[in-house]
């Protein structure tokens, strides 16, 4: 028999049954959240980052057994403390003989990149040095035998590891840091210290991994704020590091860099600043939202061709590739307007070019779903589509966001880089025949980084 679960429960993440009996269920939110009060709401929370603070330091996380043995994604948010030493390491030789590996590490200030598929190692080298105490994104993937690094978008290197086998087989653990045992790993993996820094992040194949709990075994590991000081975000200002050091989230009615200038009134026509969000948790609006024939118009003047205008969808964020998780969002993507929506067999996206939307002036845009069938309007411009499959109904998590999300990139899967900058003037959503206007600040549930518009 089903669980409870099933029937529309608005948790925010995972909905698990207790006693499905007595209608009994519990929420469970994924890292980096924890649960609310309203026991459905997961909310961002500080989690305890690993600082690599010596050249023996490592955290031991779950390895790659299951992974796929073709390709590899990994990415690293960190601010390194030195310029040399081991980043990442899974694999396992014995007594220094050839084995499957890969490893991160930096040399001399550059990032390189070495796996070994067991017929010849790659190693592939940043062109460019890091900078010590500067936040540093990482992206290091192979596809078969062929590898590229990332480092901080611009610094990119490609390679190829030597003879012909092109799958990677590798188990044990994952270390973030030195192999305790620097006997055990291949001595082509080289660096056989730790590189001493703060890592806020580790994403290996699309999965953000846990860097504390009981899965998780740390040495000489101690904890680290995301900012660059503690505490800079002032008046319940919530803190996120960037590449250049941090931005504060700052609660409605507190605005300027860290939170500490008081808004006198709540803005009439909110400004978001690219770092902005607004949440609703209203019944009335989030039920909409699951209506057959639905549509939202935004009124917007933006500054930008990119950014995240509207989301809504059933789970915490949107899957890569599963077909379960719903979700609905208007957005743009290099000038170009965006309405995605997946009822759960296949993805929509209708997109539509207006270069009027960025003359200075408010425009209305309005997206409209029917089913399957979506519509997406500006300025007298239309563009059609359909979503594939035969799924027709849309499942939220009973959330709307407008204007952003806490992290763009992570929760949309990379489908929008960012939040919206530009003003919202006005909000709306209609049900068939019914239209309801929504006070943008007045009836959300929490805002943060909005300013008045000019």
């Amino acid at each position: 028999m089903a669980g409870y679960c099933t029937r529309s429960h608005r948790c925010e993440h995972i909905c698990v049954d207790v006693d499905w009996r007595n209608h009994v269920t519990a929420c469970e939110c994924r890292y980096g959240y924890t649960l609310h009060s309203d026991n459905e709401t997961c909310i961002i929370t500080p989690v305890p980052m690993p600082y690599l603070a010596a050249n023996n330091s490592y955290v031991e996380l779950p390895g790659l057994l299951n992974a796929n043995h073709l390709r590899t994604d990994i990415e690293i948010f960190m601010r390194p403390t030195s310029l040399d030493g081991t980043i990442l390491f899974t694999g396992y030789s014995v007594l220094g003989h050839a084995a499957d590996f890969i490893s991160l590490a930096v040399e001399g200030g550059h990032v390189v990149f070495r796996y070994d598929l067991g017929s010849g190692p790659a190693e592939i080298r940043s062109p460019y040095s890091i900078v010590i105490n500067m936040w540093t994104l990482i992206k290091a993937s192979r596809n078969g035998s062929m590898g590229r690094l990332e480092v901080n978008v611009d610094n990119v290197a490609t390679g190829e590891s030597q003879g012909t086998f092109n799958g990677l087989n590798v188990r044990g653990f994952l270390y973030l840091g030195r192999h305790p045992n620097h006997c055990l790993m291949p001595r082509s993996a080289s660096a056989p210290l730790t590189l001493t820094g703060c890592v806020q992040r580790v994403v290996i194949n699309n999965q953000t991994m846990a860097l504390s709990g009981p899965n998780v075994f740390k040495f000489n590991v101690d904890n680290c704020s995301p900012c660059c000081e503690d505490g800079p975000c002032l008046n319940g200002g919530r803190c996120k590091a960037t590449w250049g050091g941090y931005t504060c989230y700052c609660p409605l009615g507190f605005t300027n860099v860290h939170c500490e200038e008081v808004q006198d009134e709540v803005p009439a026509i909110p400004e978001f600043t690219g770092h902005s969000y607004v949440m609703y948790a209203n019944d009335d609006l989030t039920n909409g939202m699951h209506s057959n024939d639905m549509a939202i118009a935004l009124e917007v003047k933006p500054v930008t061709g990119s950014g995240l205008l509207f989301w809504s969808s059933h789970g915490t964020f949107a899957a890569p590739t599963e077909h379960d998780k719903d979700f609905m969002a208007l957005g743009l993507s290099n000038g170009v307007l965006q309405f995605r929506y997946q009822l759960g067999s296949g993805e929509a996206l209708i997109s539509l070019y207006q270069p009027t939307l960025f003359d200075g002036n408010f425009h209305v845009i309005r997206a409209e779903r029917s089913e399957r069938e979506g519509t997406l309007s500006v300025d007298g411009a239309v563009a059609t589509g359909t979503s594939p499959g035969n799924s027709r109904g849309f499942n939220s998590n009973g959330k709307v966001y407008l204007g952003g999300l806490p992290d763009v990139q992570e929760v949309t899967h990379n489908r929008f880089q960012s939040s919206f900058e530009g003003c919202i003037r006005s909000f709306s959503y209609s049900v068939g025949q019914s239209n309801t206007t929504v006070d943008i600040l007045n009836q959300s549930y929490v805002a943060f980084n909005i300013r008045s518009c000019s």
